[in-house]
């Protein structure tokens, strides 16, 4: 099913999907389409052009989002929107970011954007109507790691809000994970040299951390002990003869937190699954080959679909999710085309 068109259908039972891409092949930007969960079929409801939206996030009351311009020079920078009734209206923009910002997150009083070339972190506050406000932190982080190609200095990665009240920081290029309070560092998880964190995630209780290395093609599990997280295992996200990974990207646990997914990209790419034990560790279950080059996927709220982005495909692919044993049956039928989808969400 193809995505670059306005469509009119009357899709029932429907949510929202963000997706965001890399523009200069054909791509507008940001693309918003409406997803049937029970069926799979999806339409686009709007579009709005942006360069490189390479990431986007959703405030809390799911009335806003903010989109990273992942650009290399001075107009990398952050977008606002409102949301209503499936369109997407700009409130403002901000440029001058570090390098290459390719996440960002908001806990609805603030964002915070990771930048991977500038190896920085810079936090914005937001106003009461959504929009960009006045700059609360830019922070450029030193170290760096074994790998002699990508960990010659920092690498920020992701950005996440916790629960706890905490930042948590990504820094693939130091093999740490920063956690911060307001804007002071308050404690650094360390991970074996040559692991770079990319993207991680919290069980439902908070209590576990998961990891997913991009130069390992590891996830590193973490348990909640004594105010900090301490490594319990360590499991390869592809265990195929000759890949062991080695460009693993994103990572997700399904709604029912019995189910943990990753993907992995270059060579053999998929999604692993991985089964949740009651202690928080993980079993590798299956896998499923996917397009090219996976850098992007989410699981819908009901845990129906695992969609897909496939960046190199060009394609966002859909896979419907056995509930009880966590295993992916790929639904071609309902495949998306877009010029280089990179990120996707449901809401």
């Amino acid at each position: 099913m193809s995505c670059t068109g306005k469509q009119k259908e009357n899709v029932n039972s429907s949510l929202n999907m963000i997706v965001g891409t890399y523009t200069g092949t054909g791509s507008e930007g940001i693309y918003i389409c409406s997803i049937d969960t029970v069926t799979g079929k999806s339409i686009i409801s709007d579009s709005i052009r942006q360069e490189n939206p390479s990431f986007l996030t959703l405030s809390p009351d799911k009335k806003f989002v903010y989109a990273v311009t992942e650009n290399e020079d001075s107009s990398a920078g952050i977008t606002a929107y409102s949301f209503d009734k499936g369109k997407l209206t700009k409130l403002n923009s901000i440029t001058g970011l570090g390098s290459a910002p390719c996440n960002i997150a908001t806990n609805g009083k603030e964002v915070s954007t990771a930048e991977y070339g500038g190896g920085s972190m810079t936090r914005y506050a937001l106003k009461s109507d959504g929009s960009l406000g006045s700059l609360i932190q830019h922070t450029l982080f030193r170290g760096g790691s074994v790998d002699k190609k990508a960990q010659l200095a920092p690498h920020i990665h992701s950005v996440v809000y916790n629960e706890d009240g905490n930042l948590y920081i990504s820094d693939l290029g130091s093999d740490k994970i920063y956690v911060q309070k307001d804007s002071m560092v308050v404690d650094t998880i360390n991970f074996e040299p040559n692991f770079g964190p990319r993207h991680f995630i919290f069980s439902n209780d908070n209590k576990m951390m998961y990891v997913i290395g991009e130069l390992s093609g590891k996830v590193a599990v973490l348990k909640r002990e004594k105010g900090t997280f301490n490594a319990v295992q360590y499991i390869l996200s592809d265990v195929t003869e000759g890949v062991n990974g080695k460009g693993s990207a994103d990572i997700h646990i399904s709604t029912d937190g019995k189910y943990l997914y990753t993907s992995n990209r270059l060579k053999n790419d998929g999604i692993t699954i991985f089964s949740i034990a009651s202690d928080g560790t993980l079993k590798m279950v299956g896998y499923i080959n996917t397009g090219i080059h996976p850098r992007n996927f989410t699981i819908t709220p009901d845990d129906r679909w695992v969609i897909v982005t496939c960046r190199d495909s060009n394609s966002i692919e859909f896979y419907k999710r056995d509930s009880k044993s966590g295993m992916l049956t790929p639904k071609k039928e309902f495949t998306i085309n877009i010029k280089k989808p990179v990120f996707v969400t449901i809401f």
